[in-house]
């Protein structure tokens, strides 16, 4: 099993994910509305040199006040862990084996957590305790599960709205590990709620749970519905 996972704490990814957020909406989602007045002034509409100018040193005087270091080791230790569990989680729900050889978490100061499933990143708000954390992994290790074995074989099946309702509705079938294990519950983006219900129906109903032949469905049962 893989069991490589670190915490890290990068300044330019965390006003990376600051920058974008600023300037994105996403999964009907306008990131902007959590970021404070004098970010919003600084970074909205500003490219990302202009916004870096400013955010670095932002940043940096922030960090200091946060220790942020050594708030990095100390999940680092609470996490460790946790993260073999994670993954045989994750190998159990897709039956597959998990792909990465590395998965790293950095801290962010900005309340949205993207990823990038080729490089096994997740990023991370500071202010999330231990089993916030271990939900947001697995949230996103399932992600980056469905990219890596589902994404080139529905390419031509699925829309791209299509691919990110599936992706990110079949989440809260994390449910049933993460109610005895953290306390959290899987909560999807609004837009996709309904569809996420019909997921979750979809994957009770299963006695066997196959995950290719719910992912198949799933393809299906997306058809029905429009997520513009």
């Amino acid at each position: 099993m893989n069991i490589s996972f670190g915490v890290k704490v990068d300044i330019e990814k965390d006003a990376w994910n600051i920058w974008q957020a600023c300037n994105r909406v996403s999964h009907g989602v306008d990131w902007s509305k959590r970021a404070e007045p004098e970010v919003i002034e600084n970074v909205a509409g500003k490219t990302e040199t202009e916004a870096y100018a400013w955010l670095l040193p932002y940043l940096e005087h922030k960090y200091q006040k946060l220790d942020i270091l050594v708030l990095a080791d100390k999940l680092q230790s609470e996490l460790m862990p946790e993260y073999p569990k994670v993954v045989e989680v994750i190998e159990r729900i897709t039956q597959k084996p998990f792909h990465l050889q590395n998965v790293t978490l950095f801290l962010t100061t900005f309340n949205r957590c993207p990823y990038d499933s080729e490089k096994g990143y997740v990023w991370i708000y500071y202010k999330y305790d231990k089993n916030k954390i271990i939900n947001t992994l697995l949230h996103e290790l399932l992600h980056f599960q469905f990219h890596h074995y589902y994404e080139d074989d529905l390419q031509d099946k699925v829309s791209d709205s299509e691919w990110e309702a599936i992706k990110e509705g079949m989440t809260v079938i994390l449910n049933d590990d993460l109610a005895n294990w953290t306390g959290h519950k899987e909560i999807t983006y609004s837009i996709y709620e309904d569809f996420a219900k019909e997921i979750l129906e979809l994957w009770h109903g299963k006695a066997d749970r196959q995950f290719d032949k719910f992912v198949a469905e799933a393809v299906e049962l997306v058809k029905k519905h429009n997520f513009t």
